[in-house]
């Protein structure tokens, strides 16, 4: 079953007020989200993957997609390892299909 959220009143990253964008920079309280499994962060300037693994905990066995493109994150060495340890039920990494 699929659940869709309409609306999230809390942001799941920080604010960087210094950006007129105010794009997100650090993925951050996503904990009542247990049942989430897509989860699309592209574009946002998430520079790192440091912190990744403490905010996706609630996520880890139902994630099985997320975008982080456009991101300096997705750029870092082992990324697509780091993302496979992190979330064992991945099944698509940014537009890439995993097998």
């Amino acid at each position: 079953m699929h659940q869709h959220v309409v609306q999230y009143s809390i942001l799941p990253c920080r604010l960087d007020k210094s950006h007129d964008d105010c794009a997100c920079q650090q993925v951050e309280r996503l904990e009542p989200l247990t049942q989430l499994e897509d989860l699309w962060l592209n574009n946002n300037n998430i520079a790192t993957l440091d912190g990744l693994e403490n905010a996706l905990k609630a996520q880890r066995e139902s994630l099985t997609t997320i975008y982080l493109e456009g991101n300096a994150a997705g750029k870092q060495p082992g990324y697509k390892a780091t993302m496979l340890a992190l979330l064992p039920k991945l099944e698509q990494l940014d537009s890439n299909v995993l097998s």
